[in-house]
């Protein structure tokens, strides 16, 4: 199952409130919100509810405003939830080397996957 709520401007106060539903959900598999305005506090939110997912396997913030904390937060979900999620599109707000420990390839479309 797909949820498409990309380009609504939830901002960091309903990435908290998706983030909350993520902890619970059974279902969803692939979450889209790009053009969000989503900062760091929601990127950091939404880590932390991929870090108790058991379905979720794909999740675009891709063109939202999240920063260097919140990229390293989604970053550590991803690493912790290597077999599950599979997908984590953002843009890249550090360049590469910034990461550490966490493998960053940029592809050409400007998005970033961490895998």
């Amino acid at each position: 199952k797909t949820l498409r709520l990309g380009e609504n401007e939830i901002g960091d106060e309903g990435a908290k409130e998706l983030a909350e539903a993520l902890k619970t959900n059974k279902a969803l598999t692939k979450l889209q919100l790009y053009k969000n305005n989503i900062g760091n506090e929601g990127a950091h939110e939404l880590a932390m509810a991929l870090m108790e997912s058991q379905t979720l396997m794909s999740l675009w913030v891709n063109r939202n405003v999240i920063g260097k904390k919140g990229s390293k937060a989604l970053g550590a979900a991803r690493d912790a939830q290597r077999e599950m999620l599979k997908e984590l599109f953002e843009e890249p707000p550090v360049p590469e080397h910034e990461f550490g420990e966490q493998r960053v390839s940029i592809m050409e479309s400007n998005f970033c996957v961490i895998s």
